[in-house]
């Protein structure tokens, strides 16, 4: 007694389902009575569902047109089927689902608690104003410096925009890769590096002999009384040109106490 749809039709009913003979087999024939001006549309590529009416409604038979390739069906003919929505397993699902929904809701009420308390990075950027005032600078000035770039007047934007550096620099590659200029030189020529190379050598040797002590200047690193003298030295010399400057000034203020003149 179920109804027959075809493509959202009510076409038929269901006349009697057969069980069969053989208990290994699991399928069932449903047989259905079709109105005789809705056959021409049942064909043998026309496929048959179970579906429900509503979530929880009875149980109906849905059929699929036919194509203009298939070959209309006799009384008695086979169609299709496609196997039903299993409800008890939908439903469990569902449940599934459900929980797991439960479960990202909670974990979005601790995360908004945490927030709202001020906890952790997230919480100290909504609720401390300072932060987000910083934050809201640098991006401010994020936003001008990408402007600055954009403007092709400005020195940034000339040295992103103008192709006059490429090609400049462009041109230093193909010179130095043919063997000309400076640049080449230095990457061709080894002797620059041979006398940095010497330099340094010398310049290890004379920091090798300072810290051991020797000549002048490991004497002043390494020996105290030398180097006590040599401040006493700088001092007394430093004293020395501030009384001279201070002569100098006194003669420049005062010159009859230094310079006498006669007429004669």
């Amino acid at each position: 007694g179920s109804p027959v749809w075809l493509a959202g039709v009510d076409v038929g009913y269901v006349s009697d389902i057969i069980f069969p003979s053989n208990l290994k087999s699991k399928n069932l024939i449903v047989v259905m009575k079709i109105r005789e001006r809705y056959r021409k549309y049942i064909r043998n590529d026309s496929k048959a569902f179970i579906e429900t009416k509503g979530l929880l409604g009875n149980k109906i038979i849905t059929l699929t047109l036919g194509s203009e390739s298939g070959r209309a069906l006799k009384n008695g003919e086979f169609i299709l089927s496609v196997p039903p929505l299993d409800i008890t397993e939908f439903v469990s699902g569902a449940t599934a689902s459900l929980r797991n929904l439960e479960m990202i809701i909670e974990d979005l009420k601790s995360i908004g608690e945490v927030i709202r308390e001020g906890k952790g990075s997230l919480g100290l950027l909504v609720n401390n104003k300072t932060l987000y005032n910083q934050l809201v600078s640098i991006v401010s000035k994020l936003n001008s410096f990408v402007n600055l770039l954009n403007k092709k007047n400005s020195s940034m934007g000339k040295l992103l925009n103008s192709s006059e550096l490429y090609d400049n620099v462009n041109n230093v590659i193909l010179s130095a890769s043919k063997g000309k200029g400076t640049v080449s030189k230095l990457l061709h020529d080894p002797s620059p590096f041979v006398k940095i190379n010497s330099i340094l050598d010398r310049v290890d040797r004379i920091m090798a002999a300072i810290e051991k002590g020797q000549g002048s200047a490991g004497k002043i690193v390494k020996d105290k009384k030398l180097y006590n003298q040599l401040l006493k030295t700088l001092d007394k010399t430093s004293k020395t040109l501030k009384e001279i400057q201070s002569l100098i000034k006194d003669m420049k203020t005062n010159p009859q106490k230094y310079i006498r003149v006669k007429v004669f």
